[in-house]
């Protein structure tokens, strides 16, 4: 992501990414229209790592999944966020958040109805949901997350 101070621009890559919808809460139930998730994405893991560490108290743990390891910080037994390292020198240090959503279709339709942008498709993740990145009207950037049915997801 890049542009003026105080404002994202999101790239969108030809090579595929994996993403993977959240496993746990964050900031209410895994229902609709809740932050559910966040990934701090970063061109220095250790840095980062050591960081939140020493300010938030945050253990950085490797998950395996589908596709390789998934990087996250947790404090005790409990996934707080994910760690994800960016390749593309454009790409600045960001925090990404990830929203519930009921219907991944209809809500990136509307996205486009009301003038937002979808950066990156709808995609299957490894645990069955399905996530889209998308943008407001004035550049803001999201995730969006249809989760799985089941109650809880891998981690």
């Amino acid at each position: 992501m890049s542009g003026r101070p105080g404002r994202v621009t999101a790239r969108v890559y030809p090579t595929p990414i994996l993403i993977g919808t959240p496993s746990r809460e964050l900031g209410g139930p895994r229902a609709a229209g809740n932050f559910v998730w966040a990934e701090l994405w970063t061109d220095d893991l250790d840095a980062a790592a050591d960081f939140y560490a020493a300010v938030l108290g945050f253990a950085r743990r490797s998950v395996d999944r589908p596709g390789g390891s998934y990087t996250v910080f947790s404090a005790g037994d409990a996934p707080q966020a994910g760690l994800v390292e960016t390749q593309e020198a454009e790409v600045e240090p960001t925090w990404a958040a990830y929203i519930a959503v009921s219907d991944l279709a209809a809500t990136v339709n509307r996205v486009d109805a009301l003038g937002g942008r979808v950066l990156i498709e709808p995609a299957e993740d490894f645990t069955g949901g399905r996530v889209s990145l998308i943008a407001d009207p004035t550049g803001a950037a999201l995730f969006i997350a249809q989760l799985p049915d089941h109650e809880e997801a891998p981690k």
